[in-house]
């Protein structure tokens, strides 16, 4: 996450680069041909900085098998949104992260089910946009843009759906005073995370103090991978569940998934400049992603020590044999759709 996040902060940063580099070489020639999109009065780049409110609905289904695991869930999102325009070239990077300090809903496992209060929700979106086509003068008055855009997004969608108890098994030993096992017990619940590509289409128009922004963009390809909160016993044995030392296999991880995806993201606003250069919208969002993954489990089997002589100690230790299993998902998807509002400045 953090080379990916680096390169496109390298990559605006070259883009600033070269545009600099660019209006000084031919600035004079851009001033007097028309159809550049500015004049030597204009500034050729515009900035736009502001936060946002998403009121979103969330919904996962997630089944392997013969396993369901879904939730719905609302949660309350603040976001923070930055946009640079360069009208020279026609292009914009536009980048937006959130995250949800209210979650609330329900879920379904099949060990329990139960509300939705904790969790985390949060995601970061950074986009490169060309917007070529232009009717009347977009850039500034009354006009229409049209163009193409395409981008990263990482998101974590992670609702607490319970959690998974799992022994350690680096922690296993044996005392000489029984045959039992003594470890330790670790925890987790549902931590999701995706990276995804994003190619699409983008249009604006604007009608005097009002303007509209659209954009939809697929999403080809999508990396999913993390953790499942409370789940099942896969291999028959009740000890997975509910561990003990009378117990002879265990489970020893949660369920984790990995798998890849495709699906889509589409999002309009509307508003109006208020206040000498605020900008007050509304509007709304919606992302669909679906896709096929593989669910691993491991489980450790133990034996008791053991006692070979007369006196009362278990000097012979008993053994430890980790295993994994694996399973294909059946159905994989996770919905979020929902209102914004937007209070941003440009400058």
């Amino acid at each position: 996450m953090q080379r990916l996040v680096a390169l496109l902060a390298v990559s605006v940063a070259s883009l600033a680069g070269v545009t600099c580099q660019a209006n000084a070489a031919d600035y004079n020639l851009r001033g007097t041909v028309p159809g550049w999109g500015f004049d030597g009065d204009t500034d050729p780049v515009g900035f736009e900085a502001g936060m946002r409110y998403w009121f979103s609905l969330g919904t996962q289904a997630i089944e392997f098998n013969g396993d369901t695991f879904d939730s719905s869930d609302t949660s309350q999102i603040i976001e923070k949104y930055l946009r640079i325009d360069d009208y020279s070239t026609d292009t914009y990077v536009k980048t937006y992260a959130g995250f949800a300090p209210i979650i609330s809903g329900s879920y379904s496992t099949p060990e329990e089910s139960g509300s939705l209060t904790d969790g985390h929700v949060y995601y970061y979106v950074g986009d490169f946009g060309w917007m070529p086509f232009t009717f009347g003068d977009a850039g500034d008055g009354d006009g229409i843009a049209v163009g193409a855009l395409f981008g990263y997004m990482y998101w974590n969608d992670s609702p607490s759906t319970g959690y998974t108890n799992f022994l350690e098994p680096d922690s296993v030993s044996w005392t000489t005073s029984g045959p039992d096992p003594v470890f330790n017990l670790d925890s987790d619940t549902q931590n999701l995370t995706i990276h995804a590509l994003r190619l699409g289409k983008t249009a604006s128009g604007t009608l005097g103090p009002f303007a509209i922004t659209a954009e939809a963009a697929a999403i080809p390809y999508a990396w999913i991978n993390g953790t499942l909160g409370a789940d099942t016993d896969i291999s028959g044995d009740p000890c997975i569940i509910n561990p003990d030392p009378t117990c002879e296999l265990y489970r020893s991880s949660a369920t984790t998934i990995d798998g890849h995806g495709f699906g889509a993201t589409a999002e309009i606003m509307a508003g109006m400049n208020v206040l000498n250069d605020w900008n007050l919208r509304f509007g709304a969002r919606a992302w669909y992603l679906m896709g096929v993954g593989k669910a691993t489990i491991s489980t450790a089997e133990i034996t008791d020590a053991s006692d070979n002589d007369a006196d009362p100690d278990y000097e012979t230790p008993g053994t430890i044999t980790v295993q994994n299993y694996f399973y294909e998902t059946d159905v994989f998807s996770i919905t979020r759709v929902g209102l914004l509002a937007e209070l941003s400045k440009s400058f």
